[in-house]
């Protein structure tokens, strides 16, 4: 319901009138007036401008007083931002809406916009138009600010209208991570061959119904990605031969349905600064690596499932002598174990 117009008085609308003339009288300098005391138009109009200028003013400051009668807006700014941090990206952007000093606080806190988050169902154009538009609002041009991508499949992709937009905004990502049904043998594959620059971290996870690896290409970002330094993947190797956008890569966790010696060997080529491992697998090979294995040198190294013989003998052996090491084996049904952390322990063999 429209609210009715607030009527002002014949009264109070010639004192009005009369303060404003007489403001106006003082304000136009005496230089502009001629011998018949006109005043020049040009002077007139610049003082019209300012006292224009001064009514949008008070009615801005008029503005914030009485919204700060508002219980909420009682709240300190850094409260403020942190609800609105709970929010979706759309019901975020309605709060820049509500005044300005919202606006002002919500828009300075650059992590209320720096993670995008996802989720394509079935309309993927519906998915790409709301993915470009959040990069447009969160992603300055200067890239002073990366961003960090979450993106969820609800089917595997079967179009290209969100591919290319993460493809257009490679540049411009700190971490990206990726979950579908299938993943690298789609046009996904094309975003991973772009330089990623800026790109820290990156997480691609696929439930593929086949239990055959995918391999990661073999020019991954073109070789550019001289920040990456955690890798995750699910279901997904890493080819026969080192990937250079690996090279500084500390941090490697991996699920597969059977893990092996060979793929610890290609995770220690193609990560030659590796510190921290994790093996996540419903079965492990349990044989002896090969003669010429040589184990990593790592600060964690994290099992989930089998922590028995074969490889993993040999790497906890070669990490014997860290100064902080230890093993928490899995209790009945549970998953994980661990090696990191006691003082003191010079020699630790899983059995």
């Amino acid at each position: 319901m429209q609210r009715p117009p607030v009527e002002i008085t014949v009264r109070d609308e010639e004192s009005l009138v009369s303060l404003v003339m007489i403001l106006l009288k003082d304000a136009i300098p005496i230089s502009s007036f001629n011998s018949d005391g006109v005043a020049d138009c040009n002077a007139v109009e610049d003082v019209m401008d300012g006292f224009l200028s001064v009514t949008q003013r008070a009615f801005a400051r008029y503005a914030r007083e009485r919204n700060m009668l508002v219980p909420i807006n009682r709240w300190p700014p850094e409260i403020l931002a942190h609800v609105a941090s709970f929010l979706p990206f759309s019901a975020r952007e309605n709060c820049l809406r509500v005044c300005h000093r919202w606006h002002e606080i919500l828009s300075s806190e650059r992590y209320l916009w720096d993670r995008i988050s996802v989720l394509v169902e079935r309309d993927e154009e519906s998915g790409a138009r709301q993915l470009a538009a959040m990069l447009k609002r969160n992603a300055p041009p200067d890239k002073s600010h990366p961003v960090t991508l979450d993106l969820q499949y609800a089917l595997s992709p079967s179009t290209r209208s969100i591919i290319d937009v993460v493809q257009s905004a490679m540049a411009k990502l700190r971490e990206l991570r990726v979950y579908c049904g299938e993943l690298l043998n789609t046009p996904w594959t094309d975003v991973l061959k772009v330089p990623a620059p800026l790109l820290q971290v990156l997480v691609l996870a696929q439930n593929p119904t086949s239990p055959a690896l995918s391999i990661l290409p073999q020019d991954l970002f073109a070789g550019q990605a001289p920040r990456l330094h955690v890798l995750d993947l699910s279901h997904i190797g890493l080819p026969v031969h080192p990937l250079p956008a690996l090279s500084r890569v500390t941090n490697l966790s991996y699920t597969v349905h059977i893990t092996m010696c060979a793929e610890i060997v290609r995770a220690c080529d193609s990560c030659p600064r590796l510190e921290e491992l994790t093996v996540r697998a419903e079965r492990a090979d349990l044989s002896d690596p090969p003669p010429g294995f040589t184990p990593p040198r790592l600060k964690r190294f994290t099992i989930r499932g089998s922590v028995q013989g074969g490889y993993q003998d040999a790497i906890v052996l070669a990490n014997r002598r860290n100064s902080r090491l230890d093993i928490w084996y899995p209790l009945p049904g549970a998953r994980d174990a661990t090696l990191s952390g006691v003082p003191g322990l010079h020699a630790l063999m899983v059995t």
